[in-house]
């Protein structure tokens, strides 16, 4: 899947010119396939399509690339920067082309869910899909049910993780969790 995204501004209007059915940024929701329109141009729009690209290298760095298929730690087969495989797909060993373009589907696929659930847009859509991204669409449920929407310091409580040692389970604070929910919570509260 090619995704392609040209922004020219000029003066307060730009052209963006999509190759594919796939939204390649949350700024306006009615590009067509191929076609060349002219989009009023905002300075949160041009913000929202960097915090995308910030969002995707977010997850790229926190994720990490993985050309083979691995056990993550919930148990799903995984592979590329944290796509759990879902039923009938057989990858065995992809690139890091391959892997930015199903993390890019799964980045929008989440995003679009976000939008529509929470009624969320712009940096609140991205920082509440990184978080689902990472704690699971199921754990971002969780955490708004309890406030974390109307209580954006929230994001900086899931910072832990648990480990079963000696049948006790021992909860410890990581930096790297703490690192990814400051970047939502900035995320958020823009």
């Amino acid at each position: 899947m090619l995704i392609v995204s040209i922004v020219i501004a000029a003066g307060t209007y730009s052209l963006r010119l999509s190759t594919t059915n796939q939204l390649t940024t949350p700024v306006v929701d009615t590009l067509k396939i191929n076609k060349i329109e002219p989009v009023k141009t905002t300075e949160t729009s041009l913000v929202t399509v960097n915090y995308i690209d910030s969002a995707i290298t977010h997850l790229k760095t926190f994720e990490g690339f993985r050309s083979k298929v691995y056990l993550d730690a919930d148990g799903s087969r995984t592979i590329g920067y944290g796509h759990h495989l879902l039923s009938g797909e057989t990858y065995a060993n992809i690139s890091e082309k391959v892997a930015t373009e199903i993390l890019m589907n799964d980045f929008n696929t989440r995003l679009t869910e976000v939008k529509q659930k929470y009624d969320m847009h712009g940096s609140k859509a991205i920082a509440l899909t990184l978080f689902g991204f990472n704690l699971g669409m199921g754990g971002l449920s969780k955490a708004v049910q309890n406030g974390l929407i109307k209580n954006p310091e929230k994001f900086l409580l899931y910072c832990h993780y648990k480990v079963h040692k000696n049948n006790t389970w021992i909860t410890h604070k990581s930096s790297k969790l703490y690192e990814r929910r400051t970047f939502e919570y900035n995320l958020f509260i823009n």
